[in-house]
């Protein structure tokens, strides 16, 4: 696992960088999603992170503690076409305008996400498939759900291990 001040960089210098790359023409290796509806799916992520979505406690999977050992805190990445059972099946409607205001407002929740952390000791959130998380295990999901869209998409070369 990468540490925090790694993770932060990431999020920080390459995010940004990464996403300039991300246009509406834009193709995915995998999957249905094109690069509007990925940016949204990935704020809503972060969303998620940081405090503005709560995960109800009915939701999280009673097996979560053993799947954030098993698969969040691996070097795996995410397995393609996983499904999270608390979305919904099929491609969503467009929240955003355009993929510019999406990733505009995808940078602006990471703001949001970091603040929320900064602004407490021991602040966890609850994601439904790994229970709560402290801010490095959310930068290292984060980082890992980053890293499979952008494989997705071609914007870093596909790898069997997150460096």
């Amino acid at each position: 696992m990468r540490t925090e001040e790694e993770l932060i960089i990431f999020f920080n210098e390459q995010v940004p960088e990464l996403l300039g790359k991300l246009t509406e023409e834009t193709k995915p290796i995998w999957g249905t999603m094109d690069a509007q509806r990925v940016v949204e799916h990935l704020i809503l992520g972060v969303k998620i992170g940081n405090g503005n979505i709560q995960i109800p406690v009915s939701k999280i999977d009673a097996k979560a503690s053993k799947f954030k050992i098993i698969s969040l805190l691996s070097d795996r990445p995410l397995p393609r076409d996983f499904q999270n059972p608390i979305l919904q099946k099929g491609l969503q409607p467009y929240v955003y305008s355009s993929l510019d205001e999406a990733k505009k407002m995808l940078l602006d929740e990471l703001k949001v996400f970091h603040l929320y952390f900064k602004n407490g000791d021991n602040i966890t959130s609850v994601h439904n498939l790994f229970g709560e998380l402290n801010y490095h295990e959310w930068l290292w999901f984060e980082y890992k759900h980053f890293m499979h869209h952008f494989m997705q998409f071609g914007l870093v070369p596909i790898s069997e291990r997150i460096h």
